[in-house]
Order: C-alpha cells, then structure tokens, then sequence
C-alpha cells in the first residue's frame, strides 16, 4: 500500500511538472498553447439552410425597356425566399454570376468583398451563382469572405434572361433607376481593376483607395 501511494504521489508530481490536465480533460499548459491551436483552427463553414441573411432588399418595381433588369425571380442562395430582380433597384448595383467550379471566380471573390466592404454604401452589391451546388457555392463565398446578398441560378436560366452565354464570371452594372449601364467579360485579378470598373460604370462618390 505505501509503494502504491509513493508511485501515485510520484506520478502526480511529474504530471503536475510537465503540464497537468484538470478533472475535466482541459489542456492547462502554462504557455497557453492548447488555447492558441484552438483560436488558430479555421472555422467551419455554415452548412446552407434557411439563410434569410442572404437575400437582397426588396425595392420598388421599376420602369421595362431595353435596359432594364429582366423580369426573373430567383431564390436566395441556402433559403426557399425568392427575389425579383425588377424590385432590386434604388441606387447603382454590381451584380456578379460566378460559380463555386469556375477558377477565375475564386480569384476575384475576395476582390467584390472587399469592395463591398469599402464602398457599400454608395454601391449595392449581388451575387447570382449560376448553375452551382449550394453547399459548394456556401463554402466559396464563407473562404473569401463574401457577405453581400446571393441569389442561386441552378437551372442557367439567367444566360437566356441577360443574354449571355459565354463563361464565367460575368460582373453586370445597374443604375438607380434598374437599368444596365455596363459590363465586364473578364474577371477581376486585381483590386484597382475593381475600382475602375466601379468609376467607369456607376461613378460613386466617394473615392476608395487603391
């Protein structure tokens, strides 16, 4: 019984020395690494659901005519909540068709999210994935940081309704007014080619830096 509690006493003294764990299992390492690998793990992205969060704002429905946004109702990426594109409109607009399969897109996804995050006050933001998985489409957009409204186009019915069938990405300019004012073929791979797009097309005031 004494060379038990000796072994005990002993075993409990070199844990306690080399970094004990509490009744609970916690890691009490007095450096705190156990806590440091923990903050520094990569959070995992929301599983698509009912994300509400993600549809745009309603508008007022506006004016047609050879300009204007088509008249086309798409759902809310994760969320059975439509939008109309036609009630979008009440101040300038990017929207982007991207994909979760589509290369370029993936570079210039944290470009839009920056803009947004610079000059989303003067200038509404869009995502439309076009032809996706939303699971996929979700964990894009969470790893580039993306938080402005997204719309989900599973069937490509967006190709007919804006008149374009060449690949993606594609970044579409909308005034105040609903009206499609510019257009950019090509992606984004850089942050001053995001800007200029931004002052060739809807001229916001207010000037972002480089």
């Amino acid at each position: 019984m004494r060379l038990a509690h000796t072994l005990t006493s002993s075993l409990c003294v070199a844990l306690l020395m080399s970094g004990c764990s509490d009744a609970d299992g916690d890691r009490t390492d007095g450096d705190g690494a156990g806590d440091q690998a923990t903050a520094s793990a990569a959070p995992t992205p929301k599983p698509p659901g009912d994300l509400p969060d993600l549809c745009p704002p309603r508008g007022d429905p506006v004016a047609g005519g050879p300009k204007a946004l088509p008249d086309l109702t798409l759902r809310c990426l994760g969320s059975d909540a439509t939008r109309d594109l036609r009630r979008l409109a009440g101040r300038p607009t990017v929207i982007n068709f991207w994909a979760s399969w589509c290369g370029p897109c993936k570079v210039e996804l944290p470009l839009l999210a920056r803009a947004h995050r610079e000059w989303g006050e003067e200038v509404a933001f869009l995502g439309i994935d076009v032809q996706d998985a939303s699971a996929a489409a979700w964990t894009s957009i969470t790893t580039a940081g993306v938080e402005y409204p997204q719309l989900e186009d599973p069937d490509g019915r967006t190709r007919t309704a804006f008149g374009w069938h060449s690949g993606l990405p594609l970044t579409v300019f909308v005034d105040a007014r609903g009206r499609m004012v510019g257009t950019e073929r090509t992606a984004f791979r850089t942050y001053p080619e995001v800007t200029a797009a931004l002052r060739r097309h809807v001229q916001p005031e207010r000037r972002a830096n480089p």
